[in-house]
């Protein structure tokens, strides 16, 4: 929480799992974060692999994440989603890869509450079930 030129990079997490699949992410990091780069890290069966934000905590605070990247990260199995981005100002999500069998009611690239604009481009996503993209009106998508 409140992380300002935070990178994390060049890891490898391993089944990071909540009971019911539903944990939250592997790389987890909101309240009021800014200029945090996610980058080249490998993710392997985790429930959620890298949440900027949380969707359950708007509350008081201005936004979650602002001026931040991911990008270049590998994402393989999980149940949930792959990348999640809430209450966020000026994302970039770019060239990640993501293979799962997410089921049906959850996607792998999430990017909602979004305050001025976010940009999701490059990705290669693989499913088995699920749906890629839940994207917010202002996220612009290529």
């Amino acid at each position: 929480m409140h992380l300002v030129d935070w990178t994390i990079a060049d890891n490898t997490f391993i089944g990071i799992r909540g009971k019911n699949g539903g944990g939250r992410g592997a790389v987890f990091i909101w309240v009021e974060s800014e200029n945090v780069t996610v980058e080249n890290n490998h993710f392997y069966h985790c429930d959620r692999s890298i949440s900027l934000g949380n969707p359950s905590g708007h509350g008081d605070r201005r936004y979650h994440i602002k001026d931040s990247v991911i990008r270049n990260n590998t994402i393989i199995g999980g149940c949930n989603k792959g990348i999640e981005v809430d209450h966020g100002i000026n994302m970039e999500i770019s060239n990640n890869t993501i293979e799962s069998d997410i089921s049906e009611s959850h996607v792998a690239i999430q990017v909602v509450n979004i305050q001025d604009s976010a940009i999701v481009k490059n990705n290669t996503i693989k499913l088995h079930g699920g749906k890629d993209y839940n994207c917010d009106s202002n996220v612009m998508i290529q």
